[in-house]
């Protein structure tokens, strides 16, 4: 059966894409995986509010990423709460 090329340009471009889908959402799990660890080794627990950084964080670029995830490190709790609202502030801005 021949396929047109067409047809088969389609289908490697919606093969790519679900490849780059996977790729994305591991890397956001490994981004998750890695902040848990640090709040709960820093806090030892989670609770709703770090949970919230942790989903506000996953949104922001690989930069931002690394960035606020360096300054995580030597914050208290209230001033990770207070500077990733402000984070979140300046980026919808």
């Amino acid at each position: 059966m021949n396929l047109s090329p067409a047809y088969l340009k389609w289908r490697e471009d919606v093969r790519q894409e679900g490849r780059q889908e996977g790729r994305q959402e591991g890397r956001q799990e490994e981004r998750k995986i890695i902040l848990e660890s640090l709040l709960k080794t820093r806090f030892s627990q989670l609770d709703q509010e770090l949970l919230e950084v942790i989903e506000t964080l996953l949104n922001f670029s690989a930069d931002q990423y690394a960035q606020i995830l360096i300054k995580l490190v030597n914050l208290s709790r209230e001033e990770i709460l207070e500077f990733i609202k402000n984070e979140s502030l300046k980026q919808k801005n």
